[in-house]
């Protein structure tokens, strides 16, 4: 009796640290697991294995604007040097409301172009979704 309810304290215990604790790491790497949603640009994509992760710096976009042929203009505001890291489960989450699916070769690619800024939502350390949104 004694041993049964020191285990399930103890259980109790490790579940709500696990639940409470904001990031999971994997091979080293420190797994965002809020649930977001934000413009950002993205810093690194890592596979190991058969995993991809993306590292994100969350951004805020401001229109300051609108220029001689009508277009509108942004301007970018970082405030928040923290970078966030997140399981790419499958390319099914790389839909754009623009241009259709995209896979993992087609977002490395976007973002080389370091004036692209995206639109990441992710829970639990997974990407829901990420597409580009726009160039600075």
């Amino acid at each position: 009796m004694k041993f049964s309810l020191l285990f399930f304290i103890l259980f109790i215990g490790l579940k709500s640290f696990s639940q409470s604790n904001q990031e999971l790491v994997v091979q080293n790497i420190p797994i965002s697991y809020e649930t977001e949603k934000s413009n950002c640009y993205i810093t690194s994509i890592l596979t190991i294995g058969d995993k991809t992760y993306v590292t994100v710096d969350f951004i805020q976009i401001k229109m300051v604007g609108v220029d001689e042929e009508g277009f509108e203009k942004y301007k970018v505001i970082n405030n928040n040097p923290k970078k966030r890291t997140y399981l790419i489960p499958n390319e099914d989450c790389l839909i754009s409301p623009y241009d259709g699916k995209k896979t993992i070769d087609d977002i490395i690619e976007e973002a080389k172009d370091k004036n692209n800024w995206f639109v990441i939502s992710a829970s639990k350390g997974k990407v829901i979704s990420l597409y580009v949104n726009g160039a600075g």
